[in-house]
C-alpha cells in the first residue's frame, strides 16, 4: 500500500511540473509596466487589477520596490486595468491584448482620495518592446468579414506582409499543400509551425494543418514571420498562431448553411469548345456556434461545429499524337 501511495504522488508531481513548467504559454499574452508619482519616483505596493470585459475574469498583482509589474498568463481580450494605493487617486485604462501579444501599460498616480479616479483615455504604445518578433494579428472583424470562399480560416495568413502562394509545383509533387498553404519568410510551407490555443497543430506525417477548426470558431490568431522566440519549436519558416473562442457573459451565436453549386457558373471555354457539358459540382457546409455564460464572471461555454459535404463529377479530355505510319520526306 506504501509504494502504491507513493508511486500515485510522484506521478501527481510530475503531471503538475510538466503542466507549470514545461509547456510555454504561446497563445497568452502578458501586460507589465511601471507606476510612478507626480515627481516621477516609483511606487511600490499599489494594487494593479486586470479585469476581462467579456467574461468579467480577474488578475491581481502589485508593484515591486521598483515600482514594476507583470500580469502574464492572460488570455487575448479587452481589459480593465486599475491602479490603487492609499493616499493616491486610482487610474484606471482599457486595453486590448492580442494572441501571444506583450504590453507595456505605465501609470501615473497622484495624491488624492482613493474614491477619486483618473481614467486614462488615451491608448498607450502597443510597440512590442519585450523581444524582437515581427508579426500581424488578424482580427475576429477581419475573419467574419473577409471573403473567404472554403471557409477556411488559414486562407487569410495572405493577410500578412512577406507570405506568398505555395508553388503549384510543390502542391504537385506533394499532392496536398503543406503547412497552411504558403510559403512564410521565404520558407519551405512545411516549415510552418501551426499553433492551436497554445497546441502544435501539425499533422508531422506530411506537415499539413492536424486539425481544422470552422471559420465561426476562431477568435483571432497571428502570424509570426521573422525573428520567433524558441518557445515555438519546430518553426522553420513562420508561426501561425490561433486561438478558438470562448464564452463570455453574453449568449452569442450563429446558424449558417454555406452553399455552392455549378448552377451559378458558368461553363469553362475548353468544355464549350470541345462540346462537353457542364461538369457537377455541389459544396454545402451547415453549422453552427453558441457561446455564453454558465456562471456569470465564473464559468462559460462556448460550442462549434460544420460539416462538409462535397460531390462533384466531371468530363475530361486530353488531346493524343495520331497512330499511324510515319512517312520521312525524301529529297
Amino acid at each position: 500500500m506504501r509504494v502504491r501511495v507513493m508511486f500515485i504522488v510522484s506521478v501527481m508531481t510530475l503531471f503538475a511540473l510538466a503542466g507549470g513548467n514545461a509547456f510555454a504559454q504561446t497563445e497568452t499574452g502578458r501586460i507589465g509596466g511601471t507606476v510612478t508619482d507626480q515627481q516621477g519616483s516609483v511606487v511600490p505596493g499599489v494594487t494593479v487589477t486586470a479585469t476581462a470585459v467579456s467574461t468579467g475574469v480577474v488578475r491581481t498583482t502589485t508593484t515591486d520596490h521598483d515600482g514594476k509589474y507583470v500580469l502574464a498568463n492572460l488570455q487575448p481580450a479587452s481589459y480593465d486595468i486599475k491602479f490603487q494605493l492609499a493616499g493616491f487617486k486610482g487610474v484606471g485604462m482599457k486595453l486590448q491584448l492580442q494572441v501571444g501579444g506583450s504590453l507595456s501599460a505605465d501609470a501615473k498616480l497622484e495624491v488624492g482620495g482613493t474614491s477619486e479616479t483618473v481614467t486614462v483615455t488615451a491608448a498607450p504604445d502597443v510597440v512590442n518592446t519585450s523581444n524582437s518578433e515581427v508579426s500581424t494579428v488578424v482580427r475576429e472583424s477581419e475573419i467574419r468579414d473577409m471573403p473567404n470562399l472554403e471557409r477556411n480560416p488559414y486562407s487569410l495568413v495572405q493577410l500578412s506582409g512577406n507570405v506568398q502562394d505555395t508553388p503549384i509545383e510543390e502542391t504537385l509533387r506533394n499532392n496536398v499543400p503543406r503547412g497552411v498553404g504558403f510559403n512564410v519568410n521565404g520558407g519551405r510551407s512545411s516549415g510552418t509551425h501551426i499553433l492551436l490555443d497554445g497546441a502544435s497543430n501539425n499533422f508531422e506525417f506530411d506537415t499539413t494543418v492536424g486539425q481544422h477548426v470552422p471559420l465561426d470558431s476562431v477568435q483571432e490568431f497571428s502570424v509570426v514571420t521573422n525573428n520567433f522566440s524558441s518557445q515555438y519549436g519546430r518553426a522553420t519558416g513562420g508561426v501561425v498562431n490561433l486561438i478558438t473562442k470562448s464564452g463570455t457573459n453574453s449568449l452569442i451565436g450563429t446558424g449558417y448553411d454555406f452553399y455552392r453549386t455549378e448552377k451559378f457558373a458558368t461553363n469553362s471555354p475548353d468544355n464549350i469548345a470541345n462540346g462537353v457539358q457542364k461538369g457537377h459540382f455541389t459544396r454545402n457546409q451547415p453549422g453552427y456556434s453558441l457561446g455564453g455564460p454558465i456562471l456569470k464572471d465564473k464559468a462559460h461555454f462556448f460550442s462549434s461545429l460544420e460539416v462538409i459535404n462535397i460531390t462533384s463529377s466531371s468530363q475530361a479530355s486530353s488531346p493524343a499524337p495520331p497512330h499511324g505510319p510515319r512517312v520521312w520526306p525524301t529529297k
